[in-house]
């Protein structure tokens, strides 16, 4: 590298780095691989310094500006001693110069004694002067290379940096020009070369003249500030600087622009800088002063001049500016000022006393001011006025002060947990509420978390979480301070938000509520009582019965006070025990316990409480019954029970205990002395209502036996069913209200118009009761039976009955009488008889039952044998076929004759409805006659149901009975089987029903129809609306209650006039092995070796068991009644494995007496009933038990085989 150049151009252009950057110093320094040297300097005087101290080593390392804003807390300058000592250097600013390479190789610096920053103008400035630097650099280059030879000139020319011109002297003609002047002024080189400036208009002709006059005086021009004009027209300021050089052409003038419009547009900025700067001053609200070094004011803005109460700086500068501090501050205002002075800077809040005597509260903010050499020259001072803010601080300190005080006397506290921090602070106040110290306040969640009661932590630490996306917390729990106490607090929060709304935490504040609470608790367990004693209070005004007053007082104690028992009881007399008289709450072992011991002798097991209360008439109270040694007797029963604490009070009559009222509470420490002065109130009033009623009692004695024979003949004459009337002279004195039920008319009406009442009696009987009421009515012997017609049109029939009342002469004064309504009564005796008739009919129809079912058993039971025997021929089986089909027939005959007199058994077993209708279908055309169509829809598949078919044949009969007689001319009767499923909604609207499969019979006539008032009465027993001796009122009462035994329901249609339609739905079944048996061939039935006793009155039957069972292998032991049955027992009871028997036999034993009487010897015997008719069972169900079983006669050989060996295996 190239030593240093000592050229003037390159000072000016170091002093104008200092003054656009106002810094002061300023170098152009060039660096080598030892050392850094200077090429010029401003502000500072220094030699070569070793490299790795120099601040230009590191510029020129940076591809631009490098800024240091703060030397001494910059890592890499801080130790350098051109910063730890002279010229202590702190700001450094500094740009690399570039040579002809592009290369750094060194650098155009600023520096400072004060931290500081650049503003973007002197950023480009400096810049701009760097780029001038390197250009004039480069210009030197050229014009050394220009002394080698007049022929590198123009070579170099064109080459350098910055715009560079050529022209003669002579004539001012351009001769050469160089592409960074053609760049700048947009003219190119052909077009400059020949022509004068002014003719290219880049300066005026006066300008040009001026310029060339001072070169020639001077031989060159230096850094001349001049004004060109592009081709374009624009203005660029320049900086010309020309040499004349002598060229064999002749003399010719060298000239370099450089473009300073930047640099001259940066220091317009600056300026303006300047004024805007001095205008903030001026309009500064805060005060800002200078000051020399001698503590003079030099300046001072407005504002500052408003704090000394002055007009003028002149009159604020007519005495030192620290004469305006409050003496106690005015020594550390001038140690300030040193050490500001000193080149130091600082803070101070002081007290100043204006010209006016104004005090105000300042705080300054002082640094020094320096000179270009970077020396202390001055003081400058920003102060803000703080008197509101000081009294806003005492304020604050008062007001805090306050609240302090405030939340320690509410034993409240305030806090705020950053939710993102998760950190917890509590302000002070909060330590009478946790108890802890300062130092032990929960730091974040978990902590706090730690505090709170674990019953109650899980719901705190949900509340918190929830908190954060509502936005509010709201909270009373339990905390356990570290002594194990509990105390109860009261939190509200709500969130807060950073400048984006979004939740940071939560702030608010919590209270003790400890002593709120027990307050809150004694205040709800007062206002128990008092509602206690009010409601009692207002029952012993209300109520006038001794017993329900005393029921109801328990009852309020426990459902009102919330006591668990309340009992009172009273002495039967003076001295005698307590006898329970009222109580709640109790359950029955508790009474029972209450009244054992009022039972005890004194001293065993009594309630200590209790026997103080009836002995010193004070109450007796204990208050916690689990560590109370006087309540050691019964404390377990008590305890078991709920009861923590009692009270007994006493009850009182004329100064002597008659009683007492004992309250149980569920908690300990219940009674305090408030409650105990309310509930010795209420004692007071209950003793006082006792003393009333018993005054009363005995007062209204006589009064009240009177009131009842008065009261108890209005209500006989008010309440009877029968009219109680009563006449005097032809007059209506009375009649009682139920004349208006029963004749249907307004007792008013008679009372104007005694004779009135004939007029409703029936015309045929009139005159029978006109003449018994004039003749026998006097006799006192009237007791008649009539008719009477209703308004409505509707017949009563009337029981009227009087006798007279005379005086003590033996005249009669008046006729009393009673007239009873026995229309029901003589329907209900009409009912009877015919009840009585069907009573007949069914043991008619039963005794034939029996006999004629025994026969067909036996006739169908040879027949069977006949079709099963291997000798028959086709002839005699086909007879035997016809037998047994008979017998079959005949069967059926007797059990719809059983059925029309309601004397079946029932025997439920799965069956197809379709078929029941369909073998009824002959005998259901006898019965309706020729004059009524039959119409059959069955259904197209099985409608398997579990049900009594005799019993359904009972219902169908009964069902086209009706019909038959609704249609007495005639019409058509439809019978429809189908199925149905009703959900579980369809269900709900139908009494009795459930939801699932149900199969349908439906009977549908076109007769009379039912009328809408007779419809809800059908199924009533005895209701009928046939005439009287055409129906007894029980057909559809028995089809509603075998469909109701059966687990279905009945639906009715009806209208009058079109006929009537009766649907039976019974649960549907699934087709079982059951119903299947008989669609497949059984297999042949199993014999056996097992004894059976054969009980059986009818000899044929006896024969005919034995000629099936004994080829079977059975053993057979006969009996005709229940006694051979007994005595063939006794001779063979170890060997007897089965009981046949029938059930109705004769010498006064029947088979159920029978089994029952053996089983008395050997409770596992099986047995198998069998019966053609049991007036015991019949109408009801056989219950079928473990080894019993039941044969309907009459029955084939097949089915006994298979009952006898069903029942013997099970």
């Amino acid at each position: 590298m190239e030593p240093p150049l000592d050229d003037l151009a390159f000072d000016d252009l170091t002093a104008l780095a200092a003054g656009i950057c106002e810094a002061p110093m300023a170098v152009l320094s060039f660096v080598d691989e030892d050392q850094e040297w200077f090429q010029s300097n401003v502000g500072v005087a220094t030699g070569p310094i070793a490299r790795n101290v120099s601040f230009g080593a590191h510029t020129i390392l940076q591809p631009d500006l490098l800024i240091v804003p703060d030397a001494g807390e910059d890592a890499r300058f801080a130790k350098n001693p051109l910063v730890t000592g002279d010229p202590h250097v702190r700001f450094y600013a500094g740009v690399p110069v570039l040579n002809e390479g592009g290369a750094a190789v060194g650098a155009l610096s600023i520096m400072g004694r004060d931290p500081r920053q650049l503003s973007l103008a002197q950023q480009h400035g400096l810049r701009a002067l760097s780029r001038q630097v390197t250009a004039l650099m480069e210009l030197r280059r050229h014009r050394l290379e220009l002394t080698e030879g007049e022929a590198q000139l123009f070579r170099v020319l064109r080459g350098c940096p910055i715009a560079l011109t050529v022209h003669r002297m002579s004539d001012g003609a351009f001769v050469d020009a160089n592409d960074i002047f053609t760049s700048l002024t947009g003219w190119s080189c052909k077009e400059v070369i020949g022509h004068k400036a002014p003719e290219l208009q880049l300066v005026d002709g006066a300008t040009a003249a001026r310029l060339r006059s001072q070169l020639e005086a001077c031989g060159e021009l230096h850094n001349a500030e001049t004004t060109v004009r592009t081709r374009s027209g624009e203005l660029r300021k320049v900086l010309l600087s020309t040499a004349l050089v002598e060229l064999r052409s002749g003399l010719h003038a060298i000239t370099t622009f450089v473009d300073i419009t930047e640099r001259k547009r940066a220091e317009d900025e600056l300026r303006e800088h300047k004024r805007r700067l001095a205008a903030i001053i001026e309009h500064e609200p805060e005060c800002v002063t200078v000051m020399d070094a001698e503590g003079r004011l030099l300046e001072m803005n407005p504002a500052g001049l408003a704090m000394l109460d002055v007009e003028s700086l002149a009159e604020a500068q007519e005495k030192p500016l620290v004469d305006y501090v409050s003496p106690e501050y005015r020594a550390v205002f001038q140690r300030l000022q040193k050490k500001v002075l000193s080149g130091g800077s600082g803070t101070l809040e002081f007290e100043l006393v204006g010209r006016r005597g104004t005090h105000r509260w300042l705080e300054t903010h002082a640094a020094p001011l320096r000179d270009a050499a970077g020396h202390v020259e001055a003081l400058l001072s920003v102060t803000v006025d703080m008197t509101r803010h000081k009294a806003a601080e005492e304020e604050l300190r008062e007001k805090h002060g306050q609240l302090q005080s405030a939340l320690e006397l509410a034993r409240a506290g305030v806090w705020h947990w950053n939710s993102r921090t998760d950190r917890v602070r509590t302000i002070q106040g909060s330590g009478p509420v946790s108890g802890l110290p300062k130092s032990s306040y929960p730091s974040n969640r978990a902590a706090f978390l730690l505090l709170v009661h674990p019953d109650d932590r899980a719901d705190i630490a949900g509340k918190l979480e929830r908190a954060r996306s509502t936005g509010e917390f709201a909270a009373e729990f339990r905390i356990v301070l570290p002594d194990g106490s509990t105390r109860w607090v009261a939190a509200r929060g709500r969130a807060v938000r950073d400048s984006s709304g979004a939740a940071v935490g939560l702030a608010g504040v919590d209270r003790d509520i400890t002593e709120q609470r027990r307050a809150e608790r004694r205040i709800r367990q007062l206002n128990r009582v008092y509602s206690v004693l009010s409601d009692i209070n207002e029952t012993i005004v209300r109520e006038s019965n001794r017993q329900r007053m005393l029921s109801e007082a328990c009852r309020i104690a426990v459902e009102s006070g919330e006591f668990r028992l309340a009992w009172i009881g009273l002495r039967s007399e003076p001295g005698g025990r307590i006898e329970v008289a009222a109580h709640a709450g109790a359950t029955e072992d508790t009474v029972e316990l209450l009244h054992l011991m009022s039972e005890e002798e004194p001293g065993h097991d009594e309630c200590a409480f209790t026997a103080y209360a009836m002995e010193t008439g004070r109450h007796g109270v204990c208050n916690d019954l689990a560590r109370d040694e006087r309540a050691a007797p019964w404390r377990e029963m008590a305890l078991q029970r709920g009861y923590r604490g009692m009270a007994s009070l006493p009850l009182k009559s004329g100064g002597a205990v008659i009683g007492i009222f004992n309250l149980y509470a569920g908690e300990p420490d219940f009674f305090d002395a408030d409650e105990l002065r309310l509930l010795d109130e209420l004692a007071l009033d209950i003793s006082f209502a006792l003393e009333i009623y018993d005054r009363e009692t005995k007062r209204g004695w006589a009064e009240q036996v009177l009131r009842e024979s008065e009261e108890r003949f209005r209500q006989l004459a008010e309440n009877i069913q029968e009219v109680f009337w009563m006449t005097a002279d032809q007059k209506i004195l009375y009649v009682s209200p139920a004349y208006e039920r029963i004749w249907g008319r307004p007792r008013s009406a008679l009372y104007e118009d005694p004779r009135s009442w004939i007029e409703a009696v029936h015309p045929d009987d009139r005159g029978q009761i006109l003449q018994a009421a004039k003749v026998i009515q006097k006799g006192g012997n009237y007791d008649e039976t009539y008719r009477i017609q209703r308004p409505d049109g509707t017949v009563r029939w009337i029981h009227d009955h009087a006798f007279p009342v005379r005086d003590e002469r033996g005249e009669i004064v008046r006729i009393v009488g009673t007239a009873e309504d026995i229309t029901e009564r003589r329907q209900l005796e009409e009912q009877y008889r015919q009840a009585q008739k069907m009573e007949a009919i069914g043991q008619l129809a039963g005794g034939v039952a029996h006999d004629f079912n025994n026969l067909l058993t036996v006739i169908h039971g040879y027949g069977s044998l006949l079709l099963a025997g291997k000798e028959s021929t086709s002839g005699t089986s086909l007879a035997a076929q016809e037998i047994v089909l008979a017998a079959e027939r005949a069967a059926n005959l007797t059990r719809q004759l059983l059925a029309f007199g309601r004397r079946q058994v029932m025997q439920p077993r799965s069956l197809d409805l379709t078929e029941v209708v369909s073998s009824l279908t002959s005998m259901l055309q006898r019965v309706l006659g020729a004059n009524i169509r039959l119409q059959l829809i069955p259904h197209g598949s099985p409608l398997i149901t579990r049900a009594d078919s005799g019993m359904l044949d009972q219902v169908l009969m009964n069902l086209v009975v009706n019909a038959c007689d609704a249609m007495p001319d005639g019409g058509q009767l439809t019978i429809e089987t189908t199925e149905r499923t009703f959900t579980q909604r369809e269900a709900r609207r139908i009494p009795d029903a459930r939801a699932g499969r149900y199969v349908s019979l439906r009977v549908t006539d076109t007769g009379s129809g039912i009328s809408p008032e007779s419809l809800p009465h059908i199924f009533e027993p005895f209701f009928t609306t046939k005439q009287p001796g055409k129906g007894t009122g029980l057909g559809l009462s028995t089809v509603f209650g075998i469909v109701k035994q059966h687990g279905g329901w009945v639906q009715v249609k009806s209208e009058v006039g079109r006929g009537t339609s009766f649907q039976i739905f019974l649960p549907a079944a699934e087709e079982t092995d059951e119903a299947r048996a008989a669609e497949i061939e059984k297999p042949e039935p199993q014999g056996g070796s097992e004894t059976i006793l054969v009980v059986e009155d009818e000899p044929a039957l006896r024969v005919l068991t034995r000629a099936v069972l004994e080829p079977r292998g059975y053993r057979l032991l006969e009996a005709a009644n229940g006694v051979e049955a007994l005595r063939a027992w006794q001779e063979h009871r170890g060997s007897i494995h089965l009981l046949l028997t029938d059930i109705m036999m004769p010498e006064g034993m029947s088979g159920l007496e029978l089994a029952a009487r053996l089983r008395e010897f050997r409770p596992e015997l099986r047995v198998i009933y069998t019966s053609g008719y049991s007036g015991d069972i019949a109408g009801g169900q056989l219950q079928l038990e473990e080894g019993r079983n039941f044969l309907q006669k009459p029955y084939s050989p097949q089915q006994l085989l298979e009952a006898v060996r069903r029942c013997l295996d099970i």
